[in-house]
Formats: C-alpha cells, sequence, structure tokens
C-alpha cells in the first residue's frame, strides 16, 4: 500500500501515525520514542500508555514553522523523528541559537511560566512531533508527579547549560567548538572503522551562529583541529578521531569577561506565512538566501 504523506500541520489519528513514523523512521514506533524521551525518562511505561489519547501527532513539512518567538506558550513538544532549528531575532536577520533531534523535548518553558517564546522553531526537514496542551501537561503533573520532576529537571538543564564555559561568549572560539562538537558526537555520534561518525548535517554558518562567531572562525578552527589529528571532516559530516582531546579543549579554560560577539552575517530568512483563511497550509519558513557548507 503506498503511503501518502499529509500535508504539513494535519493533525493523524494513532493508526496513522505510527504508519507514518515507520515508514519515515525504520520500524521505530512513536511509542518508544516517547518512553525514551526526556520527558517520560523513569516513568512506568502503562502510565505513558494511559495518558497517549491526550496526545496529539503531527507530521509537518520541511521548513514548517512550529510556533514563533513572541507568541504565547500554548503546547509542550517531543520531537519523534526529523530534525527542528530554534532561531532568534527578526526575519531579516534570524539567528541559529539551537538544532533539536529525536527525542527532544521543547516549547516547556513558555507554556510553564505564561511567557511568550523565546524563540521560533522551524522544520529542518519532515518532522513527526508529538503535541500537549497546557491544560493536559498541567493535568499531567497533578495526576503523575514524576512527570512534574522530569520537567524540573528539563528546566534545570537548560539553565546549567547557560553557564557552560564552552558556550560562553568570553571563551575563544576554538573553546567553544569543540564543547559544541563533544555535545553533538555525545548526542549524534555513532562509532566507525576510522572514529565516531557525527552526521550533523550543519552548514560552517550554522555551526558558528551556534556558538556566536563567523563562518570564517569556524573553518579555521576546524582547520586546525585536523591538523592536530583530532577530527575528519566531510561537508556535513565529521569523523571524530580523538575525543578526549576535543573534550580537554573545551574545558580548558576558563572565559574572560568580553561583549556579547557582534551579530553573523549573511543566513537571511524570509517567512512566508500561510495561516488559516490565507491560502491554506501551514506557516513556512523559506531557508536561508545562501548557504555555505
Amino acid at each position: 500500500m503506498t503511503q501518502t504523506e499529509p500535508c504539513a500541520g494535519t493533525p493523524l489519528s494513532w493508526l496513522e501515525a505510527q504508519l507514518q513514523a515507520e515508514a519515515a523512521a525504520g520500524q521505530r514506533s512513536y511509542r518508544r520514542t516517547l518512553l525514551e524521551s526526556s520527558l517520560f525518562d523513569g516513568v512506568p511505561a502503562a502510565t505513558v500508555d494511559r495518558l497517549l489519547p491526550s496526545v496529539s501527532f503531527r507530521v509537518l513539512a520541511d521548513h514548517a514553522v512550529l510556533f514563533r518567538q513572541g507568541e504565547p506558550g500554548e503546547a509542550l513538544w517531543v520531537l519523534l523523528h526529523g530534525t527542528v532549528a530554534l532561531l532568534t531575532g527578526p526575519d531579516s536577520s534570524p539567528r541559529l541559537v539551537g538544532v533539536l533531534h529525536q527525542g527532544a523535548v521543547f516549547g516547556e518553558v513558555a507554556l510553564l511560566d505564561s511567557g511568550p517564546r523565546a524563540v521560533t522553531a522551524v522544520a529542518a526537514s519532515t518532522v513527526h512531533v508529538a503535541e500537549v496542551d497546557r491544560e493536559t501537561v498541567l493535568r499531567w503533573v497533578t495526576d503523575v508527579p514524576a512527570i512534574g520532576l522530569r520537567l524540573l529537571s528539563l528546566l534545570a538543564g537548560r539553565l546549567r547549560r547557560t553557564y557552560d564555559v564552552p558556550r560562553l561568549p568570553g571563551a575563544g572560539v576554538d573553546i567553544r567548538l569543540a564543547g559544541l562538537l563533544v555535545e553533538l558526537a555525545d548526542r549524534h555520534g555513532s562509532q566507525g572503522r576510522r572514529g565516531l561518525h557525527v552526521d550533523h548535517q550543519l552548514s560552517q554558518e550554522q555551526l558558528a551562529q551556534l556558538i556566536g562567531t563567523t563562518r570564517e572562525s569556524v573553518n579555521k578552527v576546524l582547520a586546525q583541529f585536523v591538523d592536530r589529528g583530532w577530527l575528519i571532516t566531510d561537508r556535513r559530516r565529521l569523523v571524530i578521531r580523538d575525543l578526549a582531546a576535543l573534550r580537554r579543549r573545551a574545558g580548558a579554560e576558563q572565559p574572560v569577561t568580553a561583549a556579547p560577539p557582534p551579530p553573523c552575517p549573511g543566513a537571511a530568512v524570509t517567512v512566508v506565512a500561510h495561516r488559516a483563511g490565507q491560502g491554506g497550509g501551514a506557516e513556512r519558513w523559506a531557508g536561508p538566501a545562501t548557504e555555505a557548507s
């Protein structure tokens, strides 16, 4: 039977969602991904099964906007398949501040504090997501205290990463980049014959935006890491030969006080709205005008 992918943002029944996930993610079910997500870590599988009917499952096309900076936080999301980019700033000159992969939980901060969204979330591929509205999340926290503890842990983790030395603006570009590469390796690395393979799918411009520097600086530091034998570069993939050396570099120095880095050039983003009553479909992000690999 031929599967036809729904339009961006189309709600799916549980059966349809299972079929879509299995077709796109190599027979990996939504349920298993949810059980392994940080939201349900430590929560009994039977409890999660009881909560699943309250969850909405969606498939969104590449470049679809899940939510925009400044909007009210009305739902929490779990990324079941695909990649989501987090952007800040005006549409004319957005800055990439994060990239999410399968299993990531996001959107909980604005949902819990009733404040506006701090970032714009954009599908960087076809994505499968679980969406849980505010009322349901608050009911879960009351009925299943373990979920409340998991949310507190998520928030604490985000706060801890705010003070992570390799990400602070005062740290050198090599320290910040080493820290980012270690994070990508820990989350997405797979051991191969030549070393730890990291298929991050990020351009050098995007790597630069994640650590607050320029593409030229990232290119220079990557070349230094290659010369030292720490890694091999292959466009949007890396083979890390010496992860221990990168870890040492990421924590080798303490940051000094410095002004925030200037905005990164390029990567202009155009957002084209297609809301209900304005042509149908989901709001879409047109992507960067130019992209450096």
